[in-house]
């Protein structure tokens, strides 16, 4: 498949790379439509060269359609557009489970104590493939939705807003 790649500092390349596989029978395989650069994106290109190697693949938070599932995968199914978002996070630790996925002690890098895995990112963050590909491998663990399904999703509808008191003080009527 094709992704971009760093191959060296403010240079990156698309370049043919190995597909994704599933590794684990929580994985997913996800055929990318699109995926975001960010600010952090940014700092690879340039700052944090010595923490990447050549041929790494970038990007994160890309949105695709699910190709494959592993057998433990309940919540997604093949067709299933997603989401995966840039954090690579169990869901249920102790820090996942008060909402601090990005310091999740399941796939937190210890070795540069550095928080959560994160896709296309460097050795401080576990050197996982990116999104900048034609494909990329969703990592979900222990029940965690890694790839959030969005096809048919509906959000829930907001609550009426109380009516507004003016806080004004009344005019009167001159005569």
């Amino acid at each position: 498949m094709r992704a971009l790649t760093w191959q060296g500092r403010e240079d990156v390349t698309v370049t043919d790379v190995p597909d994704p596989v599933l590794r684990e029978a929580s994985d997913a395989v996800v055929r990318i439509t699109s995926t975001a650069i960010c600010g952090s994106d940014l700092h690879l290109f340039s700052i944090l060269g010595p923490f990447i190697d050549p041929g790494d693949v970038l990007g994160h938070e890309p949105m695709g359609v699910v190709e494959e599932v592993g057998s433990e995968v309940t919540r997604l199914k093949v067709g299933d557009r997603v989401v995966v978002p840039f954090v690579i996070a169990c869901g249920a630790c102790w820090m996942c489970a008060r909402g601090l996925h990005t310091q999740c002690e399941t796939t937190q890098v210890r070795e540069h104590g550095s928080g959560a895995a994160l896709f296309g990112y460097t050795k401080l963050y576990g050197q996982v493939p990116g999104g900048q590909a034609e494909y990329g491998r969703a990592t979900p663990r222990r029940g965690q939705r890694q790839a959030r399904r969005v096809a048919g999703a509906r959000a829930p509808r907001p609550e009426p807003r109380p009516a507004r008191r003016d806080l004004r003080p009344a005019r009167r009527a001159h005569a």
